[in-house]
């Protein structure tokens, strides 16, 4: 008689003991081809970023990810993820699907690990501030999103006006993190000027005048 037999597979990932402190620092969601949509990560303390996640969305729901590979990063350092096609500097990384960042209302997380219940390390939410939908966010997944990191002391606010405001951002007028303050609010964010966009370096300082 022939044996039955089964096979299968599984997806296990080994715990870093040595994460980098990290802060989701620059956004960029109307890309174009010259200047795709782009997420720019500052080092704010050394590690090894084995495992380290970038979702767009939540470990629970995401539309994309990059699950970073092992490699030791300084404080001071900066990580620049690419979330759609186009030119891109040397050095990049790319995220999964390549399938581009939500350009009015979403939100990104940071986590230690791809699993569903790693440790965050931070996150942005941003909005229009003028969608009416699932008060204000446009879908029920990013107002469940919301929620989720509201209730992990990852944004203060549970609100569509208590996110970054998109509205007057652009390919090259990116949304920024003012000199590192983390504060999980809005507060903590500006839209650069026309044309200072500045991944992979320190903020441009010049802020957009409407």
């Amino acid at each position: 008689h022939r044996g039955n037999s089964a096979s299968f597979s599984l997806l296990l990932w080994a715990k870093n003991t040595n994460p980098p402190s990290l802060l989701i620092n620059e956004i960029s969601t109307k890309g174009s081809k010259n200047n795709p949509d782009r997420v720019e990560i500052f080092v704010t303390k050394r590690g090894n970023l084995g495992g380290v996640t970038l979702f767009a969305g939540t470990e629970q729901e995401y539309t994309d990810r990059i699950i970073f590979p092992e490699v030791w990063v300084e404080r001071g350092d900066y990580l620049v993820v690419a979330f759609s096609k186009g030119e891109i500097a040397t050095g990049t990384y790319r995220s999964e699907s390549q399938a581009g960042l939500s350009a009015n209302n979403g939100c990104l997380t940071l986590a230690v690990s791809p699993q569903w219940d790693g440790t965050l390390l931070d996150a942005a939410i941003w909005g229009n501030h003028t969608t009416q939908t699932h008060d204000g966010f446009g879908s029920r997944t990013l107002l469940e999103q919301v929620q989720y990191l509201a209730e992990n002391g990852h944004w203060n606010s549970r609100n569509a006006g208590g996110s970054i405001n998109s509205s007057d951002s652009t390919a090259t007028r990116t949304m920024c993190r003012d000199t590192q303050k983390d504060t999980n609010s809005l507060d903590d964010w500006y839209i650069c000027a026309t044309r200072n966009a500045s991944f992979g370096k320190r903020n441009a300082e010049e802020r957009y005048q409407d």
